[in-house]
This record gives structure tokens, sequence and C-alpha cells, in this order.
């Protein structure tokens, strides 16, 4: 009897500990304490045995205020942030039990005429195997993986507490209630009240992922203005430097094309009077100091020209040749190429990637930003280089065609192209995906509603190791109709 108790207390201890350490996303702590974990969640099953005759809800709140004590000191978590992730670890760690037993039971009874178990420890083992089996399944859906880390910021009285402490209230009740006089309502009503409160858990806790995957989002969206702002303001202020430096030239050019007019006037007016050696030598002079005018109003020109973005530079000379290269093409084929590029992005650039890749990337999103605008009278394409936070940033927009829904959802899977009659195969986006993979970027691709910003659609790389793939798009609904995959997050813009 002693041996049963401390088993199914162990094992719903030992569900806690991982259930702890999971939603608060200590998974390197499990591992390397799990053999602790397991010594005190025996020690602390035996302890409770001993008391197991006293009130049921006494021995139950013991068992959750000794845990919370332990693991508080041990994780040296805020006291608050803990008492969340122990409630919630707990009730999470019963639903497990609770379930595990129901599974377990119909088992039996189904199985009862073949396999005849009548000891009750055994039955506990298998049972308590069951439940620690049953406790991983939540944790292995992608958006539960990595737990609930949102816990830090929540304040006592959230609604999974709330949750969890209803189960906990109705796994007591179950627990304590009299079934002698062949009266099961006291029992059954609040054991299956059981799931559905699991259920709403989950569910909060889904719903509370999303709105921080939009919140963070947001942010995302903030810091790239933020970054936009910036630029426009540099912009701004070398354009005006630029103008007030011409407005100086030009100022001089009043009074020295006419001082050059006279100057040419008088030596055709002196040709006569002059000998062929005097007049070679006012020639030659007057020739040099117009070449010498003209050569410096070409570099003020060239200086200060309005689309000086090109001109950028990384300071890396493979992704420099690239976009040199790409605005050569540009000018061909009369695309208006603007460049932007954070001052010392060189370092940043080379810790996310190798050269020969970053110059890779370029070329691909470059060339598929080109081809998509084949069809477009008015071709634009915005390069930014940047960094969000002290990740490497690699933002093209453009004005082109927007991607298909199947793009969408067999984006580096397989080959896709819209544009098969104007250089188009698919191998460019297949080659962008690799390099996301490769080094564990986050891609964000954004479409904007007609009539609404100068680009239509802009793919974003962030070098964050985080694998996100996000579109934000006002399209929603229609790209809502297609059954997309698990790793695709789609957000309205």
């Amino acid at each position: 009897m002693y041996a049963a108790i401390i088993i199914s207390h162990f094992f719903i201890l030992i569900c806690c500990f991982y259930c702890y350490c999971k939603i608060l996303n200590l998974n390197d702590l499990f591992l390397r304490s799990r053999i602790l974990f397991t010594l005190s969640a025996l020690i602390i099953a035996c302890g409770l045995c001993f008391i197991h005759s006293m009130i049921y809800p006494v021995a139950m709140f013991l068992v959750l205020f000794v845990f919370y004590i332990f693991i508080t000191l041990f994780t040296k978590t805020d006291w608050s942030t803990s008492l969340n992730a122990t409630i919630i670890s707990i009730a999470m760690s019963l639903v497990s039990f609770t379930i595990s037993s129901f599974i377990f039971s119909t088992l039996v009874f189904l199985m009862y005429s073949y396999i005849d178990i009548n000891n009750l420890v055994v039955i506990k083992l298998l049972n308590g195997f069951l439940q620690y089996f049953m406790i991983h399944i939540p944790f292995q859906f992608k958006r539960m993986k990595k737990g609930m880390p949102f816990l830090y910021d929540l304040q006592l009285n959230n609604i999974g507490t709330c949750i969890s402490l209803l189960i906990l209230i109705c796994y007591i009740a179950a627990s304590i209630s009299n079934t002698s006089d062949n009266n099961y309502l006291p029992f059954i009503i609040p054991l299956f009240l059981i799931f559905p409160c699991a259920l709403l858990l989950i569910s909060w806790w889904r719903a509370i992922i999303t709105r921080n995957y939009r919140r963070k989002l947001q942010q995302f969206e903030m810091q790239k203005l933020k970054n936009e702002l910036v630029q426009k303001e540099q912009e701004i202020s070398r354009l005006l430097e630029n103008n007030k430096a011409l407005a100086q030239i030009i100022h001089r050019d009043n009074k020295l094309i006419p001082a050059m007019e006279l100057a040419v006037n008088t030596f055709l007016q002196n040709q006569n009077t002059l000998s062929p050696q005097q007049l070679k030598e006012q020639g030659l002079a007057l020739a040099a100091h117009l070449q010498t005018m003209s050569q410096e109003r070409k570099f003020n020109l060239t200086e200060y020209q309005t689309n000086g973005q090109p001109l950028a530079s990384t300071g890396i000379c493979a992704v420099d040749a690239v976009l040199q290269l790409m605005y050569q093409r540009a000018l061909q084929e009369q695309i208006d190429y603007n460049l932007r590029i954070t001052e010392n992005i060189k370092t940043t650039a080379l810790q996310s990637l190798s050269e020969e890749d970053f110059s890779h990337l370029l070329a691909d999103l470059i060339e598929n930003a080109f081809i998509a605008m084949s069809d477009v009278a008015d071709k634009k394409i915005l390069i930014n280089l940047g960094r969000m936070g002290n990740h490497l940033s690699v933002e093209i927009s453009d004005n082109g065609q927007p991607f298909s829904p199947e793009i969408f959802q067999d984006f580096g899977l397989k080959a896709h192209t819209t544009h098969a009659g104007n250089g188009g195969s698919g191998i460019g986006l297949m080659d962008i995906w690799k390099l996301k993979k490769k080094y564990r970027a986050s891609l964000v691709i954004t479409e904007y509603a007609p009539g609404t910003y100068s680009y239509t659609k802009q793919i974003s790389l962030i070098f964050d190791a985080k694998k996100h793939y996000i579109i934000q798009t006002y399209r929603r609904r229609e790209l809502g109709q297609i059954r997309f995959r698990d790793d695709l997050y789609i957000f309205p813009c």
C-alpha cells in the first residue's frame, strides 16, 4: 500500500519537475539535474507517504508548498514567477496522471481476460511510466516547444494560473469523494471537469504565444520604421549639405562665367593685334582654365548626385561587386535602384555568414526582384543592409508582382516560378531557403496593399538563429484558404 502511494507521488513530482523546467525554458537545467530531481522527488514522496493519513487536501497543498519552496530555491527564480510555474506544472502533471490513469484503466478492463494484474505496485509503476510519456506530448508541438517564457512577465492573477487552480480543486474533489454508497457522481463530475479545464489551459497557452508573436512582429516593424526614419533623416541632411555646397558653386559660377565670357571675347577681339605666339599662349591658358573648371564641376556633380546610394560600400569585396553589377543592370533596364547600408556593417555581416554566401544571397534576392518587375512600367527596388538589434538584416523591396499562394506553401520545398517567360526558374528561391536553413535565419515576407506604399512586397532575412518563417500580408483571407505547413505563420499587415 505504502509503496504504491510513494510511486504515485513520485511520478507526479517528477512530472512537475519536468514541466517546471520546460515551461520556463530551463531545459539544460533539467538535463543536468535530472538525477537530483529524481532523488528529491523520491524523498518528498516518501515523506508525504507518512502524512497520507491526514486530510487529503492538506496533503496535496503540502505537496504544492514543498515543491514550490524547493524548486524556487534551487533554480533561483523570482518567487512570483515560480509560484505561477509551480501551480501550472502541478496542474499539468495531474492532468497527465488523470489521462494516463483513464487510458491504463481502459486497457486493463479490455485485456482483463488475457492479463491478470493484481499487484497494485506494478499497476502504479506502469501508470507512472505512461504518465511520464504523456507529459512530454504538449512540448512536441512547434508552438509549445519553448514552453511559457511569458510567465516571467505575468502576475499571479493570470487566466492560466486560475485554470490550473481549478484543475487542482477538481482533482482534490474527486480524490476525497465518498463512493461507499455507490454514488459515483461526486467522483465522476469533478474528474471529467479536468478534461475541459486542460483544453482551456492549452488554448490559453496557444493564445498567449500567438499574442506574443504579434507583439514581437509589431516591435520588429516599429524598429524597422525607426531605422528607415533615421536613414531618411541622414539622407535629408546629406541632401541639404549637397544643396548648400552646390549653391555655393553656383554663386561662384555666376561670377566666373561672365568673367570667362569677357576673357573669350577679349581674346577674339585682340587676335588681329597680337602675334601668333601670344595668341597661342593666351589660347592655351584660356583652354587650360576652362578645362580645370569643367573637371571640377564634373567631380562635384559626381560627388553630390542625388542618386548616390549605389556608390555606398559594405567593405566586403564580393558583396560590393554584386551590388555594383546589379546597379549597372538596373541602369540598363531603367530600374530605380536604391541602396542603403548601415555604417560598419562589415563586422556584423561576416559574423553572420560567409562572404561568398552573402554575395550569393544578394544576387539571388535582387535577381528575383528584377524578374518580378519585368512586366511593371515604373520599376523600383530598395536594398537595405542593416541591423535588427545585433543581427544582420537584409531587406529587398520591389514593386513587382506578388507571390502566388503556392510559392508560400512550397518555399524551399520545390522550385516554383510565375515568370518562366522572363528568365524565372525558381532555383533562386530554393537557394535562398538553403542559406536560411544553413544559418538558422528568420525569413519575413511583407506584402503591402495596393496604393499604401511605393513597393508591393519586401523580403527580409534576419540572421537571429530563430528560424522563423513569417508572412505579413493584406491577403490573409485569401491565403488562409490553403492548408499551410507547420513552420509558417501568417499575420495581417
